[in-house]
């Protein structure tokens, strides 16, 4: 009888490490982070929207709390944002969503609970388990037939968070992203628990490792033509100097070209990137239109030349030239300070922002000095003017 009874525990031990070594799980692992995500899933009943989750997150309490989210943007993500407790030994669960990208608040009527949690080595670790039902809220929805199934993942700007409340205060995150999962690989006959193994990731995949480098690129490209490039270039001609046109036109060319390569790498993230693919972002939207009327700056400019070294004035052309240039640089600074917004970047657009009224300050104000000074020179106000090319320049400094 004996033998027969540690015969049943036995197998009943074998059976437990038998589902825990055949359960499914995906896992996500950041390395420059040290942030981990593993996900499970149960069955749905054959409803893609419906199912029981689990996930265990884990990231270094350094970072003051971590986050995992349900689809690919933060705008209606059901967010499951993780910090230690007051005591610093256990780990407080928050599930927020948001509209747009204004700060998560709490979430009701989610049906959520903390499985287990730990705070040990620096490392902040916290095991969920979440039921999502299909008729519940307007939540992004976890399809588990999915094979590239997108969620969102953040962590903190390193400022301790210790809380037992669902409403504590967390900063802006530090870093964030967006992985895929094969969801078909999470899914388990019954209820398991996922568990973080190693650092490298498992039916799971993150953005591919040029998406950054073409973020950065696209926001100095452009961030830097039109808040910068342009506005000095149109300032250069206020200086007196023999060269100032070909400043001018030098440093024009040079944003306009990095305005049309910043563009290409923005449309070229968008099509092969999952977030704004849709191209339905006012950022986007303005975006392309900005760049794409440069070119028809760029005609205006040369016409308004050629056409004031033929006739020695102003033609309409150069008046379309120069109104037109306003708005594209004013339209390029807001779009600059869009774009900061959008990748939730205040601090950015805060400093986008100052820069940009500095530099159409300074411009209206040289614009409204050059129009005093003309009014004078019609006043009976002689002058004298050395070239062709300083009547010229004088003459499109007016009104700009």
């Amino acid at each position: 009888m004996k033998t027969l009874t540690r015969l049943t525990a036995f197998s009943g031990v074998l059976s437990s490490f038998a589902a825990h070594s055949l359960a499914k799980q995906a896992q996500f692992y950041e390395k420059s982070e040290n942030y981990g995500v593993a996900i499970s899933s149960t069955g749905n009943n054959g409803n893609v929207n419906a199912g029981e989750f689990s996930m265990q997150i884990s990231a270094p309490v350094s970072y003051g709390w971590a986050a995992v989210g349900t689809g690919n943007h933060m705008h209606d993500a059901l967010m499951f944002i993780i910090y230690p407790s007051a005591d610093g030994d256990d780990v407080t669960l928050s599930v927020r969503t948001t509209s747009g990208h204004d700060t998560p608040e709490p979430a009701s009527g989610v049906n959520a609970t903390v499985l287990s949690s730990e705070v040990e080595n620096g490392k902040m670790t916290a095991t969920i388990q979440w039921h999502q039902s299909s008729s519940s809220h307007k939540f992004n929805k976890v399809d588990v037939t999915d094979t590239k199934q997108p969620w969102i993942w953040a962590v903190g700007p390193s400022k301790q968070v210790r809380s037992n409340s669902i409403n504590a205060d967390i900063n802006q995150h530090s870093h964030y992203g967006v992985f895929f999962v094969d969801m078909t690989a999470t899914q388990n006959a019954v209820s398991t628990v996922p568990k973080i193994s190693g650092t490298s990731s498992v039916s799971a995949e993150g953005q591919p490792e040029y998406y950054h480098a073409l973020v950065y690129s696209h926001a100095i490209l452009l961030g830097g033509a039109f808040v910068i490039v342009f506005p000095v270039g149109v300032l250069g001609l206020r200086w007196r100097w023999t060269i100032a046109f070909k400043v001018h036109w030098i440093l024009q060319l040079f944003a306009t070209v990095g305005a049309y390569l910043g563009l290409a790498a923005a449309v070229f993230m968008s099509i092969n990137g999952i977030e704004y693919a849709a191209f339905n972002q006012t950022h986007q939207i303005l975006g392309i239109c900005v760049v794409a009327v440069l070119s028809v700056q760029v005609i205006m400019g040369y016409i308004h030349h050629v056409n004031y070294k033929r006739f020695g004035r102003r033609t309409a052309p150069s008046y379309f030239h120069i109104w037109l240039g306003r708005v594209l640089i004013y339209g390029g600074m807001v779009n600059a300070i869009l774009g900061a917004l959008l990748s939730d970047n205040t601090g950015i657009a805060a400093a986008v922002g100052i820069v940009s009224v500095v530099l159409a300050v300074g411009l209206e104000l040289m614009a409204f000095r050059h129009r005093r000074q003309h009014s004078r020179q019609l006043s009976g106000v002689r002058y004298s003017a050395k070239d062709d090319s300083t009547i010229a320049l004088n003459s499109m400094q007016e009104d700009l």
